[in-house]
């Protein structure tokens, strides 16, 4: 979720890897929408080069999902 700089990068390069079609770039969405998201979902990954405290992790925690998170700091 969310939109940035790199996202065309990004979406390029999920086309080379070959995994455009298991990867989804949602961009902005409602909070409402990023629940019923959770709700689906079956782990929850954040990944940064630097985080000092990540909400969007606790979220996940909150709706019960196992988070993969990288070590940056924060989290």
């Amino acid at each position: 979720f969310g939109d940035g700089p790199l996202r065309s990068d990004l979406t390029h390069l999920a086309e080379e890897l070959g995994i455009f079609h298991q990867v989804h770039f949602e961009g902005m969405r409602t909070r409402k929408e990023i629940a019923e998201a959770y709700r689906r979902s079956q782990a929850f990954c954040l990944l940064s080069r630097s985080e000092t405290f990540g909400l969007a992790y606790i979220e996940a925690l909150a709706a019960g999902l196992p988070v993969l998170a990288s070590d940056c700091g924060g989290p």
